[in-house]
């Protein structure tokens, strides 16, 4: 299944609240009552500000909660061996740190891979051709009913 991609331009946006709510509304279809609704955040690294910052989340976390979903913030494990996200205490610790928490966000806040980033499930592709016949996502976004991605776009990896 190919999925709809939309993009907001935060740097040439003059009211980033209202465009974002013209997109939110687009996603009205898609949120049933009672589902549950991960949020795909990237939180930062300690000290990093090239991230979105909480308060764009929050606009997302209560208009999932006005369609009466229940949202929850994913977030997962680095594969490299640097930084402070290496597991779930340590995601926890820099989510807090560059302002996510449950309290400022409106809901829990999830290491989507588990403490370690080895819960996952592999998904198989529905593209024959491809490739890539099946990845492991993160068994929290994987048993979720719907999943918002919300990221920066960055020209590394």
């Amino acid at each position: 299944m190919i999925s709809n991609v939309y993009f907001l331009d935060f740097n040439r946006m003059s009211n980033t609240i209202k465009e974002m709510d013209k997109l939110l509304e687009k996603s009205i279809p898609y949120i049933e009552p009672g589902s549950s609704i991960a949020i795909k955040v990237h939180i930062g690294e300690r000290g990093n500000f090239t991230y979105i910052r909480p308060f764009f989340i929050r606009k997302i976390v209560d208009y999932i909660k006005e369609q009466k979903a229940k949202p929850f913030i994913a977030e997962t494990t680095v594969l490299y061996p640097t930084g402070y996200r290496r597991n779930e205490k340590e995601i926890i610790e820099t989510a807090k740190y560059n302002g996510f928490t449950e309290e400022g966000l409106g809901c829990p806040i999830v290491v989507a891979d588990g403490n370690d980033g080895e819960d996952g499930i592999e998904v198989l592709s529905d593209f024959p051709d491809s490739p890539i016949k099946s990845i492991k996502v993160a068994r929290k976004i994987a048993e979720a009913n719907g999943v918002i991605i919300v990221s920066h776009v960055k020209g590394h990896v």
